[in-house]
């Protein structure tokens, strides 16, 4: 994730869960994930997905922001979907 994303400063608690909680000194009780967070994997799809050519940086930070929320609907609609029928 560090890698990948490259974060401004590992001392924030950021409004959502991410592994990166883990190096935080700031989150408080909010309970460490021991792996990649649903809101860690749309970040990191919605930010290679992105328009990274777009013109300035609010730009690009929406197109990153609504590659997150497409991905995150469709993570929750898949997870309120009921089980295939197994007959």
């Amino acid at each position: 994730m560090l890698v990948l994303s490259e974060p401004r400063s590992l001392d924030q608690c950021n409004e959502l869960p991410s592994i990166l909680d883990l190096m935080s000194s700031d989150c408080g009780s909010r309970a460490k994930p021991d792996e990649l967070t649903d809101s860690v994997i749309a970040y990191l799809k919605g930010l290679y997905a992105a328009d990274l050519g777009a013109t300035t940086n609010s730009m690009q930070k929406e197109s990153i922001e609504n590659g997150m929320e497409g991905e995150l609907g469709e993570r929750s609609k898949s997870d309120r979907k009921p089980p295939k029928n197994s007959n």
